[in-house]
């Protein structure tokens, strides 16, 4: 029992050096995209602790006091998560990095426990837990600190675990906290139901899931009171015949970066495929079909490798439902995101393991060791994308050259450095080239912020002012204004705005 407990915890300081030499440069990287947008929130500065309750009660925007954002998400933890981490870090990235870093560490040690659950050799559970923690779709998800996907993780996996070992009550238990904390966990009984069903038979498997659907209709029916005719999302307009083939194509391409993740992006612009008659469209149709054949085909009597197929499929199911209406930037929504690729790549890491345990010695190692080493090498320098607002949007605007978004960004990431004559002119091409975009508003914003940097109160104060005319209730406005007409010496003008 010593000499297992001992292996367990050099397996556990192997993942943590692994992951800290994927991550820990990534520590002193800046704030990125939105998260600027949240944690310069003043609304953050002046929320006590006292009032995190009602944070259960509220939309994610609305209860950090956003209301020019369509209400579409319930994630009360991680709102509280989000004000807790404010009080102890502030303006200091590498701590949210460090709690980011650390999650995901703990998420690949419980996906090691897991691989053992499943009988892989120990080696082989190393080497799932070591591919999970260096993936390089990973990326976003440690290393923004807004994605929060390994808070929401830790719950999942955890909830796996538990269940595996028959402790319905804690798995039940992480399974609610993972709803309070992304949508998407809602996906998890479906997955569950295979192993369980498969292990105990469809009548006592099924019933053992039914807390747990129950579970689900609560939080269904607490998130349509809380969002009304938000409760399933909102951003579609298409009808679902024309959205089929984009839907097809972003499962496809989902498939492909978890198996092979090259050519990573941060951002993935809105993409139509208008027929099924495209050929990229036919193309991953037919990928699609072999996959879904070869898990039946291959998996049907392997309760433990047709469970983690379903995982991974079922918790894919939601963003490619949203595509083309994921968050994106302003106006410009995502085609796909690689931050919805978490928890389907711990399956995808299970199941190699469970494979590895099946290899000769010496082949095992060979692949093992040869995957490992690529997939930090990639995940290393994926990460450099992150590491300022000026190197991000600039990747972005050099895959998508005409793309406001990156523009308005990167308007918004000079400011931040004091580089007023860039700054100025990206955020005035974003407002000449669509001056009623939801990208010019914000690009209107920080010009007013350049004109606030540089003294000239009068130009920033008509910024503050138009963005108000068109929208009234906007807080950044209203904020900025104030602080306009104050540092101008006009405050009375500046209370008299409130």
């Amino acid at each position: 029992m010593q000499a297992l407990r001992t292996s367990d915890i050099k397996s556990y300081l192997f993942l943590a050096v692994l992951v800290f030499l994927t991550f820990g440069h990534t520590l002193n990287y800046s704030f990125v995209w939105d998260d600027n947008k949240v944690l310069d929130d003043p609304v953050l500065e002046d929320f006590p602790i006292t009032k995190i309750p009602s944070l259960f009660t509220k939309p994610l925007w609305a209860s950090l006091g956003v209301t020019e954002y369509e209400q579409v998400f319930y994630r009360p933890l991680s709102a509280a998560f989000g004000v807790m981490q404010y009080k102890l870090w502030r303006q200091n990235p590498w701590g949210y990095r460090l709690v980011s870093i650390m999650l995901h560490l703990l998420c690949a040690i419980v996906v090691y426990k897991v691989c053992l659950l499943m009988s892989c050799q120990r080696a082989s559970a190393l080497f799932g837990a070591s591919l999970f923690a260096v993936h390089p779709v990973n990326v976003e998800s440690v290393v923004w600190i807004s994605a929060a996907s390994s808070f929401t993780g830790i719950f999942v996996i955890l909830s796996v675990y538990a269940f595996m070992k028959d402790r319905l009550f804690p798995s039940l238990a992480m399974f609610a906290l993972g709803l309070l904390s992304k949508e998407v966990v809602i996906m998890l009984p479906a997955a569950m139901l295979v192993f369980s069903v498969h292990r105990d038979g469809v009548k006592k498997g099924t019933v053992k899931l039914l807390p747990f659907f129950m579970a689900a209709v609560v939080y269904l029916g607490v998130r349509a009171l809380i969002l009304g005719h938000n409760t399933f999302g909102g951003g579609m307009v298409q009808p679902m015949q024309d959205r089929i083939p984009s839907m097809l194509v972003a499962m496809a391409d989902y498939m492909r970066l978890l198996v092979f993740p090259f050519y990573l992006r941060p951002f993935y612009p809105a993409a139509w495929y208008a027929s099924l008659t495209d050929p990229r469209v036919m193309v991953s149709a037919l990928l699609l079909i072999a996959a879904a054949a070869f898990v039946y085909f291959r998996f049907r009597r392997d309760r433990d490798l047709l469970f983690l197929s379903c995982m991974l499929f079922v918790f894919l199911i939601p963003p490619v439902w949203f595509v083309n209406v994921l968050a994106g930037g302003g106006d410009e929504s995502a085609y796909i995101a690689e931050r919805y690729l978490y928890m389907s790549t711990m399956s995808l890491s299970i199941m190699a393991a469970l494979y590895a345990s099946r290899m000769g010695n010496a082949a095992r190692k060979i692949v093992m060791s040869s995957l490992i080493v690529l997939f930090m090498a990639l995940a290393v320098l994926q990460s450099t994308i992150w590491k300022d607002g000026i190197t991000f949007f600039t990747r972005i605007a050099r895959d998508n050259p005409a793309s406001l978004f990156a523009h308005s960004g990167l308007g918004g990431a000079y400011l931040k450095e004091g580089r007023f004559d860039e700054a100025r002119e990206h955020l005035l091409f974003v407002i000449g080239k669509n001056p009623f975009s939801t990208n010019a508003i914000n690009a209107h914003i920080s010009l007013g912020n350049v004109y606030l940097e540089q003294r000239q109160f009068d130009r920033a104060i008509s910024e503050y002012r138009y963005v108000l005319s068109i929208r009234k209730d906007d807080r950044r406005a209203l904020h900025n204004l104030q602080a306009a007409y104050a540092l101008a010496g006009e405050k009375g003008a500046a209370a008299g705005s409130e």
